[in-house]
């Protein structure tokens, strides 16, 4: 949603802004990831894939970042 909120403005530099708060947004996630899996909701099967697939998502948001601030 903060990808689709920051490509709704006018310039590069606010939506790099966006893609940097959809970064964050995406700690978020893995801490609740965390969180659940210590009280046991998720098994640790489930846990490391779905790290993974996260690790994969921060890194397409971080490549998203640098080449946006990078034109901007």
């Amino acid at each position: 949603m903060n990808l689709v909120e920051g490509g709704a403005r006018e310039t590069e530099k606010d939506f790099a802004r966006f893609v940097n708060i959809a970064l964050g947004s995406c700690e978020e996630v893995r801490y609740q990831l965390l969180f659940v899996k210590d009280l046991g909701y998720i098994d640790i099967k489930d846990y490391e894939r779905i790290e993974n697939k996260y690790e994969h998502i921060k890194m397409m948001l971080s490549k998203l970042f640098l080449r946006v601030a990078e034109s901007g």
